[in-house]
């Protein structure tokens, strides 16, 4: 599983943008996305993710484009969460897990605002 669109409270749709990948990587369809020095690479932990991934591709060079769209701060997502979300309430911060296709119940520094919670997954925004 991985971040999914749920829903735009804009009535929007995101358009898809194609932007070259770190060269090396791998991206998954789903997972959440930052620029570092131009290129896409995979975003973890406390870094506010700006894309997600919109296909798998292999980053063989500096030129492999992947499709991704923006994320705006009306669009929610629904992801799966790597802890027990039990604790957590609408409102908090929440930090995104190593793979860049979830979040983790760590509050501090987190990137992700929690709208509902579920048993293994929760809706954020960001």
């Amino acid at each position: 599983m991985s971040f999914k669109l749920k829903c735009s409270l804009a009535n929007t749709t995101p358009s898809i943008e194609y932007a070259e990948g770190k060269k090396g990587e791998t991206f998954l369809y789903g997972e959440a996305l930052t620029l570092s020095e131009g290129k896409l690479t995979k975003c973890q932990g406390t870094t506010k993710p700006e894309f997600i991934c919109l296909g798998d591709v292999i980053c063989k060079d500096d030129e492999t484009k992947v499709p991704a769209f923006r994320i705006m701060d009306f669009y929610l997502f629904t992801a799966p969460i790597s802890e027990d979300a039990s604790a957590l309430k609408a409102g908090d911060k929440v930090t995104l897990s190593a793979d860049a296709l979830g979040v983790t119940a760590t509050t501090a520094s987190g990137v992700a605002e929690i709208v509902d919670t579920d048993t293994d997954k929760v809706t954020v925004k960001f």
